[in-house]
């Protein structure tokens, strides 16, 4: 009985060896599986510094790329054309004294320093032109004459009147017949020859009538 258990006990010892050989070789295979995976994803992460200058490198210079800049972007626009005015307004520098004076000049001084002013009294001469004192609020901007109204021919009017000089019938503020020749009588109790109306256009008296 003895001698027929042992060869069954070898065989038996026999078949758990190629068992533990099968499971060392598979264990081997595996290891070598996990260091190569271990392996290959070292090197996706894991760079030298050669092969992450190389990485970073800006590529080659062709029709595709261009050299980054920065600026503000500008664009100017020509255009041509023709600048006109859509109003004139004549401005004429003749001065008191008409056309033949170039420039406003006081030609003559009536009164004299620390002297006292009186109503009406003739102060100066500008271009050969007199200029009086009159009482009003409204500075003398403006030439007045036949035609004229507003504020300003009603000061007058009312400087003429205190002054002795009446207006006849025109009314307040209307520079009529009556008010230039109250002007007139003015001007010649001073020895001074009123302004010479300026003679009638006859190419606008043709198209107004």
């Amino acid at each position: 009985m003895r001698e027929e258990r042992t060869p069954n006990r070898r065989a038996g010892g026999g078949g758990g060896g190629l068992a533990r050989r099968r499971r060392a070789l598979i264990a081997v295979v595996v290891g070598s599986l996990a260091f190569t995976g271990v392996g290959a994803a070292a090197a996706t992460f894991i760079k030298s510094p050669a092969q992450a200058a190389a990485d970073t490198r800006p590529p080659p210079p062709s029709v595709l790329t261009a050299s980054v800049q920065e600026k503000v972007l500008a664009e100017t626009v020509i255009a041509r054309g023709q600048v006109a005015a859509s109003q004139q307004v004549r401005v004429d520098g003749a001065g008191t004294g008409g056309k033949d004076v170039g420039r406003s000049v006081v030609t003559k001084v009536a009164v004299k320093d620390g002297q006292r002013l009186r109503m009406g009294q003739l102060l100066l001469e500008v271009s050969g032109r007199p200029v009086f004192v009159l009482k009003g609020d409204i500075p003398a901007y403006r030439d007045l004459g036949p035609g004229s109204t507003g504020d300003d021919v009603a000061q007058l009017q009312r400087a003429l009147a205190g002054l002795g000089y009446a207006v006849g019938g025109d009314r307040s503020g209307t520079f009529g017949a009556g008010t230039q020749a109250a002007v007139a009588r003015f001007y010649r109790a001073h020895g001074v020859a009123p302004v010479a109306e300026p003679p009638a256009d006859p190419v606008a008296d043709r198209a107004g009538g």
